[in-house]
């Protein structure tokens, strides 16, 4: 199984195994914090023992949505360009100034405590980083859905009765 860097760096002595369990579990509980929150966790991995026999039902092959995957180096190289153009395409109708980024990162950033506490394990990585995981991902994600919906809705009448339209 192809591992994600960014999950938890891997340590190299028992102290920084002790202190990277410190420094996890200190930011979840402070993330918990401030999102005042009770929400249980809600978004698992999979256990490897169902993962490992057949990991390509599992796994992504072709694109990594969400922290979970949008960093595995198999698929980085393969799908960054395509989520950027897909952004590019999402936002290109509303005239986005280069300040916008800004912006809906400054929004984004003060939801990602809480978004973390709905995640069983501890992402290694800043809140910034993963507020632009969650913005490229939902854009790429829009830009898939209304390619799809436009497709549907140029099918035939047959198409829309078996898809039950």
């Amino acid at each position: 199984m192809v591992t994600n860097p960014l999950l938890c760096s891997p340590p190299s002595s028992i102290k920084d195994l002790q202190q990277q369990w410190l420094n996890n579990s200190t930011q979840a509980f402070i993330n918990h914090l401030i999102a005042n929150t009770n929400l249980p966790i809600c978004i698992f991995q999979l256990p490897e023992t169902l993962t490992s026999q057949k990991p390509d039902l599992y796994i992504p092959q072709r694109m990594g949505l969400g922290p979970i995957h949008h960093f595995r180096t198999d698929l980085y190289s393969k799908q960054q360009q395509l989520k950027i153009i897909s952004t590019k395409a999402v936002l290109k109708p509303y005239n986005i100034t280069p300040e916008f980024p800004k912006t809906l990162l400054e929004k984004l950033t003060h939801l990602v405590p809480e978004v973390r506490c709905g995640y069983e394990l501890y992402f290694d990585i800043t809140d910034e980083c993963l507020a632009w995981v969650f913005i490229v991902d939902a854009l790429f994600l829009l830009d898939v859905l209304s390619k799809v919906a436009d497709a549907l809705s140029s099918e035939p009448a047959d198409v829309h009765h078996r898809f039950g339209k």
